[in-house]
């Protein structure tokens, strides 16, 4: 046998595996940031415990309001790097609730290892209503305006810094 052409044979194949490896095309795509769904699914979960726990007081006839606001509570100490803004009552009394979060620094263990460190702050305003609608100021300025509607609303506003963005979850 002619181990010669063996030689050759394996080394022209090594050769066209490396120029078949380099001339691919590289393809790649950008995933969606999990964290921008995650607000929006945490404002629709808000939303869907409040509209069950609106239920409850309708049928059982107890004002849920404390309740209510202690479950956004709950929310916000969940998730202190997400401000809450919350509007609760009906047309003649409507409550906002703002759980605004404050970045106090940075803990760091180690060289690689740090925690942002935050603090929420809580307060709380009446909001009157004129022709049917409500505007809602947020603590950073905006306003938003909502539509009221005849017997108990609920308005429920997400606002979280994500890479530079400011994503604002708003829920009806």
């Amino acid at each position: 046998m002619n181990k010669r052409g063996q030689f050759f044979l394996i080394a022209a194949l090594i050769i066209v595996g490396v120029l078949i490896t380099l001339s691919t095309i590289n393809l790649s795509t950008k995933t969606a940031n999990t964290n921008e769904a995650i607000i929006y699914d945490l404002s629709r979960e808000a939303n869907f415990e409040v509209n069950k726990l609106s239920d409850y007081g309708t049928v059982t006839g107890n004002n849920v309001q404390d309740k209510v606001t202690s479950l956004i509570a709950n929310y916000s100490k969940e998730n202190p790097d997400t401000d809450f803004t919350f509007v609760y009552g009906d047309e003649v009394s409507l409550t906002q609730y703002d759980y605004t979060a404050t970045s106090t620094g940075k803990i760091c263990t180690s060289l690689t290892a740090c925690s942002q460190q935050t603090t929420t702050t809580f307060s709380e305003s009446p909001l009157t209503a004129s022709g049917g609608n409500v505007n809602v100021k947020l603590p950073d300025g905006q306003t938003l305006n909502f539509e009221l509607k005849e017997e108990e609303n609920f308005f429920i506003i997400l606002k979280k810094e994500i890479g530079g963005e400011t994503i604002v979850a708003q829920q009806e």
